[in-house]
């Protein structure tokens, strides 16, 4: 997909902002659609075809570029941050990193090949939590990759 982005505030800045302090530790960023939440059931999610989100969305664009919030949530002192399997409670605070806009959906058939998604590729400044996933999951995407592209 090609996405433009409105520049985010400063990662730091807006966590900071959102929570109270330097070092506080995130969850991955989760994304929101703008136009809020759509809601399935089991039963009709199992209906549908295996590609139904990817046409939802081109579906969508056909009426204009589609935007998402870009949120993360903020631990508080005594969440776990090395556990995947504790849930933070909702009551946790949020910050908006920024937006991001789809603006067009590419032939994922022929660029899907080409995408190597690695957890543990950050920005300065932002540092991976010990949770053992984070690293098991950059092992098990680079091996998908390799496979994929041989």
């Amino acid at each position: 997909m090609d996405i433009s982005r409105r520049p985010a505030p400063e990662l730091r800045s807006a966590l900071s902002k959102a929570c109270c302090g330097k070092g506080s530790e995130t969850k991955i960023p989760s994304v929101a659609r703008e136009s809020g939440p759509a809601y399935v059931s089991d039963e009709e999610a199992a209906k549908r075809a295996p590609n139904a989100l990817a046409d939802n969305l081109r579906a969508s664009l056909e009426k204009g570029p589609v935007k998402f919030r870009l949120l993360v949530q903020v631990a508080a002192a005594d969440d776990s941050i090395t556990d995947a399997t504790k849930v933070w409670p909702d009551s946790r605070p949020t910050a908006e990193l920024g937006e991001i806009t789809v603006i067009k959906a590419l032939d994922t058939k022929k660029v899907e090949n080409e995408l190597l998604f690695l957890p543990t590729n950050l920005k300065s400044g932002i540092e991976a939590s010990d949770d053992p996933i984070i690293n098991t999951r950059t092992e098990a995407y680079a091996e998908s990759f390799g496979r994929r592209t041989k």
